[in-house]
């Protein structure tokens, strides 16, 4: 059985401790214009949009549908260790989830690669 978490939370609520393969990527949006004399100007929208790509090697039935239950096709405040901030929350939204079945007897049922991410909105 995996373990909840003290610093990864949904709506504040504790979420089983993500594996290493967690990644965190720090984007931005732009708008980039040619003029006629080929220099690009950038006008920059919005910077540091934070997507967080979260993965669990392998879950439990119950793990695993408790935490897409949260997450799937919602809006919630994720809180997170981010690389650059420490701790830290953003509102975000997760459109796909995926999940690889490997058993349907162990531990009532158990499931590898269980991915998500969570998209700042």
């Amino acid at each position: 059985m995996r373990n909840l978490s003290t610093v990864w939370k949904i709506n504040g609520q504790a979420i089983y401790a993500p594996d290493r393969s967690t990644k965190i990527e720090i984007g931005s949006l732009s708008r980039i214009v040619m003029t006629d004399d080929g220099v690009a100007h950038i006008e920059w929208i919005r910077t540091n949009i934070h997507k967080v790509y979260i993965k669990y090697a392998a879950m439990t039935k119950v793990e695993m549908t408790f935490m897409l239950s949260l997450v799937q096709g919602k809006e919630y405040a994720l809180t997170y260790d981010d690389l650059i901030l420490g701790i830290n929350i953003i509102n975000c939204y997760t459109p796909d989830s995926s999940a690889e079945s490997y058993s349907a007897v162990l531990y009532n049922g158990l499931w590898r690669n269980v991915t998500f991410n969570c998209l700042e909105k």
